[in-house]
């Protein structure tokens, strides 16, 4: 019987392979997700033709065996009503084949809206753990008329953070100077460039720096990675944004501002650092090595002209300490704010420098000097 019904099974296979192909692929799914549901989808309706072939043509052969049934002898009923239950319980098994087979992978399967919630809800989770804290300028520069900022920050990838550069604390100009930019997170770093200056006599003077983020700014994808998201450090705004303020000079005229030591405790880590950018000022080089770690001379044949090599094309015109962080008992780490210039380009930077206790002595390390 199922061998004369195979073209009702071949008609539900390529039926359902149709229909299960063209939904998962009009909902988004992949091409090869979308042949599983078809192949799952055209497999159940092909046991599903087939049993329903099965099925009705034993309701006509019972229809015809009743016009014969009169015609025929008793004995003959038990053999008919022994094969018509066996075409029933065929069909009937097949059905529930066809329904174990095809019922729980397709009803069990979440649909592409419940996907989507749970992706919301896993970023949304996710969002709830992340932190972030990291969000500074770190580099400040002009030359040429156009102005350079430099930010870093833990935020991912993609993140818009908006700059705003103004000369509102300055009241010597008779007009103000005002900037917008938006720049974009890479790789833990954010760049500006651009030219606020209508004439090159107006470049000097104070100038503020402004970086701050908002999550309701950001691509709706990100948007709701930030939900939740815990805003933390110095530059967190009521834990809903960060905001950020730097306050700088580029008047390349202006006067030197010797470094003083001696306003710092004797042995203590700030007097050597102090001591090692006055001399750096100075230009007076031998001196500074007397200040540098003992580890970092021991690599060096001439200290002294490395320092000179690397550190005299910049001029320190003034420098202060800002953060004074202990790393264990012999380890310093010492933030401090630099006003340079180098090449007719004045800037401003903030550096994280290391100093270490070699010996009985608080001593820097120049690797750290990234400039």
């Amino acid at each position: 019987m199922i061998r004369r019904n195979w073209r009702y099974a071949v008609y539900g296979l390529c039926l359902g392979f149709f229909l299960g192909y063209s939904i998962g692929f009009m909902t988004g799914e992949s091409i090869l997700a979308s042949i599983k549901d078809g192949g799952i989808l055209g497999f159940s309706l092909c046991f599903l033709f087939l049993a329903g072939a099965v099925i009705f043509q034993g309701l006509d052969e019972i229809s015809a065996d009743l016009s014969q049934i009169k015609e025929t002898r008793v004995s003959d009923s038990k053999q008919w009503t022994q094969r018509q239950e066996a075409q029933w319980t065929a069909g009937l098994v097949i059905l529930s084949l066809a329904v174990v087979f095809w019922g729980p992978s397709w009803s069990k399967r979440p649909g592409k809206a419940v996907q989507i919630k749970k992706q919301i809800e896993s970023s949304a989770g996710a969002a709830v753990k992340a932190s972030y804290s990291r969000f500074a300028v770190n580099l400040v520069s002009c030359g040429n008329g156009l102005v350079r900022v430099y930010g870093e920050t833990d935020l991912p990838d993609s993140t818009l953070i908006d700059l705003y550069f103004t000369d509102k604390p300055d009241a010597t100009r008779d007009e103000g100077i005002s900037c917008k930019r938006t720049g974009v997170v890479r790789g833990g770093q954010v760049y500006y460039v651009f030219n606020p200056f209508p004439t090159t006599e107006q470049i000097f003077g104070d100038f503020l720096v402004q970086l701050s983020f908002e999550p309701e700014r950001q691509a709706p994808e990100l948007r709701a990675a930030f939900e939740g998201a815990i805003l933390t450090g110095e530059a967190a705004v009521n834990g809903k944004s960060l905001v950020t303020t730097y306050r700088i000079s580029l008047d390349s005229n202006q006067d030197l501002k010797p470094v003083d030591p001696s306003v710092f405790a004797l042995d203590s880590p700030e007097r050597a650092l102090t001591a090692f950018f006055r001399y750096w000022q100075e230009k007076k080089w031998e001196k500074m090595v007397n200040y540098t770690a003992v580890s970092w001379r021991q690599q060096l044949t001439l200290p002294a002209q490395y320092l000179m090599g690397q550190l005299s094309q910049l001029e320190i015109r003034s420098m202060a300490i800002k953060v004074k962080d202990y790393l264990d008992d012999l380890n310093v780490e010492i933030t401090v704010q630099v006003h340079c210039i180098s090449e007719q380009v004045t800037f401003d930077k903030i550096l994280r420098i290391k100093v270490s206790r070699e010996f009985g002595l608080w001593l820097i390390n120049p690797a750290s000097l990234k400039f």
